[in-house]
């Protein structure tokens, strides 16, 4: 499984959107789930930092690493270099 699935995955069971995320794909936009809220990006970032044992630092996280599922993935592969 690819890192962009697995971080899909992620998304889909942090937010119980059950089969409404098998649809996702990199160009899916986080504005476009209605569950995604700033709760959302906490749970999503500590799910993320746990599955990967990495650290999102404060400074680190803004709003264009949660455009798009694209823009996440390519935040945590850079985590995990």
């Amino acid at each position: 499984m690819d890192l962009e699935q697995e971080i899909i995955n992620v998304i889909r069971d942090e937010l119980a959107l059950g089969e409404r995320a098998d649809g996702f794909n990199a160009f899916t936009a986080f504005d476009d789930i209605p569950e995604f809220d700033s709760m959302s990006v906490t749970t999503l970032i500590t799910a993320l930092e746990e599955k990967y044992d990495c650290t999102f630092e404060n400074d680190e996280t803004s709003a264009e690493i949660f455009h798009n599922i694209r823009s996440l993935t390519k935040f945590v592969e850079s985590k995990l270099r």
